[in-house]
């Protein structure tokens, strides 16, 4: 599983970097910090995920659904 983290601002916005060091989202989460005076931004580290998968294609694969439809 890739390593990686985030920075998050707790009073709002969404991560939109995935930082592939420790060091790079700590500078980040400084440098975001230092330019919003009373904001507090977390370095998050990604520990797990979970995938739901409903069905797989093996070898050749039909047109996507969409394209099926007449409207």
């Amino acid at each position: 599983m890739e390593k990686f983290w985030l920075v998050w601002c707790v009073q709002g916005g969404a991560p939109t970097v995935k930082h592939s060091t420790f060091e790079s989202a700590a500078y980040e989460a400084e440098r975001l910090a230092r330019n919003n005076q009373g904001k507090r931004f977390e370095v998050m580290e990604r520990v797990s995920s979970v995938v739901r998968t409903d069905m797989s294609w093996e070898g050749r694969q039909p047109m996507p659904f969409d394209q099926f439809l007449p409207f």
